[in-house]
């Protein structure tokens, strides 16, 4: 998968991006070298994020070894307060402006 791929979704409410996002990480990620493990603790880390995000837009990049995710405008106040649980499901969670980025592999 090249970063032409890009799985870009946009949603009104935080309800649907959680039900819609993670599967997308899921489907997208079963083309990636990612395991299963990898890619269960990357969807939880997307869903918290969701949980506290008005009307996101996630952005999925599948990359030569792994995905990177982008969530936004995510709550940044509660992803700093919460680094110490979403930290140890990624390898890479980078705070820029409003988003959240998430990467594995």
């Amino acid at each position: 998968m090249s970063a032409a791929e890009a799985v870009v979704a946009r949603f009104s409410g935080t309800g649907a991006a959680r039900a819609v996002a993670t599967n997308l990480v899921l489907a997208v990620g079963a083309r990636t070298p990612l395991t299963v493990e990898q890619l269960d603790e990357l969807a939880m880390a997307v869903d918290a994020v969701l949980t506290h995000s008005q009307h996101p837009t996630v952005t999925i990049d599948p990359t030569a070894t792994g995905m990177r995710i982008r969530v936004g405008p995510a709550d940044i106040a509660w992803v700093e307060r919460n680094r110490q649980l979403l930290e140890p499901l990624v390898t890479g969670l980078d705070l820029d402006g409003e988003d959240v980025a998430l990467e594995v592999g």
